[in-house]
C-alpha cells in the first residue's frame, strides 16, 4: 500500500493498519507476512444494502489498530470515521463481529441520510490526508492541495423535510438548493441560490394556507420560494446587514420579522419589527401559541 499509519503488537501478532482499508498481520517471532484482513465499506456506499464492491471502489484509510489477545478481536478505526471490531479467532477467516459508521464532519441538523456528491474525498478525515501527503516526496505541493481542498469542502449544510413528508430540501457550504423527492430518492430541483452556504431552510406551515420555502444564507439574503409551483422564486429580501442565521414562519397573518400580504396572485412581504441586539444570535424558534419566539444567543443567553 502507499503508507502504513499504525500498529498493533502482541504475542502472537503484529497488525499493521494501512492506507486503502488494508491491515495485514505478520508475526512478531520472524516477522513473516500471515495474511490480509478484510477491508471495510467502500467509500460512498449504501451500507445497508451493498452486497459487493466495484473494482474501482475506493476505501477509507485505517488509521488506528489494537488487539484484545483474550477475546481474539481486532479494532480499526478508519479516516472515515467508521469502527469495525473483525473476529480473528480464525486468523485467515476473519469475519466482522460489530460495525459503525459516524459521520465524517460536524453535524447541524438530522433529517435523512444521502450522497450528494461523487467526490469521495469529502468522506475522508481532513487532517490524515494532510499527514499522508507531508510523507510523501512531494510534500510541499501536496500539503497545499489538501490545505486547498479542505477551504473547498463541500457539504450538506441544512436539512428540512416539507409538512407533507415528500420532499427533503438541503442546502451546502457552496449556496447550492437542493430538492429530493423523500420517496424515491431522486432530485428534483437542483439550483445555486446563494453565493455562500445556506445556513438554514424552513418551509411554512399547513395552517397558513401557503406552501413556501425560505432559504437563509451568509451572503445576507432570503429567498422565499413557492413550493407549490416548482419552487418559482416569490420574493428575495435583502435588508440583513450580517449573516443569516435562522428563518421561521409563523401561523398568524403577522411574521416574526416580515409581513406577508396577499395580493391577488402575487405575494409580498414587508418589514414588520427590527430589533437589533450587541450579541451574535445564533438560533430560534417559535412556541406553540405563535405569540413569542425564542433567540439563542452568543452570550448563553435565551431571550
Amino acid at each position: 500500500t502507499s503508507q502504513a499509519t499504525c500498529l498493533s503488537v502482541t504475542e502472537d501478532f503484529i497488525f499493521c493498519g494501512c492506507s486503502d482499508g488494508t491491515v495485514r498481520a505478520f508475526s512478531p517471532v520472524n516477522l513473516h507476512f500471515l495474511c490480509t484482513l478484510p477491508r471495510p465499506h467502500c467509500l460512498g456506499a449504501d451500507i445497508a444494502s451493498v452486497v459487493d464492491a466495484r473494482k474501482d471502489s475506493r476505501y477509507p484509510d485505517t488509521v488506528a489498530v489494537t488487539f484484545d489477545p483474550t477475546n481474539r478481536w481486532l479494532s480499526c478505526v478508519y479516516n472515515d470515521h467508521s469502527l469495525y471490531v473483525w473476529d480473528v479467532q480464525e486468523l485467515h477467516r476473519a469475519g466482522k463481529l460489530y460495525s459503525a459508521l459516524y459521520h465524517s464532519s460536524c453535524v447541524w441538523g438530522l433529517e435523512k441520510v444521502l450522497y450528494v456528491d461523487n467526490n469521495m474525498t469529502n468522506l475522508l478525515d481532513m487532517d490524515s490526508i494532510t499527514v499522508a501527503c507531508a510523507n510523501s516526496e512531494k510534500a510541499g505541493s501536496s500539503v497545499s492541495e489538501a490545505q486547498q481542498m479542505d477551504q473547498n469542502r463541500v457539504g450538506i449544510r441544512t436539512l428540512r423535510v416539507s409538512p407533507s413528508g415528500k420532499h427533503l430540501a438541503s442546502g451546502d457550504r457552496m449556496g447550492v438548493l437542493r430538492i429530493h423527492d423523500v420517496e424515491s430518492m431522486d432530485e428534483i430541483l437542483n439550483v445555486q441560490a446563494h453565493d455562500s452556504e445556506i445556513l438554514c431552510l424552513e418551509f411554512s406551515k399547513p395552517e397558513t394556507g401557503l406552501q413556501l420555502l425560505a432559504t437563509a444564507s451568509r451572503d445576507r439574503l432570503i429567498h422565499v420560494l413557492d413550493a407549490a409551483r416548482e419552487y418559482s422564486l416569490v420574493q428575495t429580501l435583502d435588508e440583513h446587514s450580517s449573516s443569516i442565521t435562522a428563518v421561521r414562519f409563523a401561523a398568524q397573518q403577522g411574521y416574526f420579522n416580515v409581513f406577508l400580504s396577499q395580493m391577488g396572485e402575487g405575494l409580498e412581504f414587508t418589514r414588520r419589527h427590527h430589533v437589533v441586539r450587541k450579541t451574535t444570535l445564533y438560533d430560534m424558534d417559535v412556541e406553540p401559541t405563535q405569540k413569542y419566539a425564542a433567540v439563542g444567543c452568543q452570550d448563553r443567553k435565551i431571550r
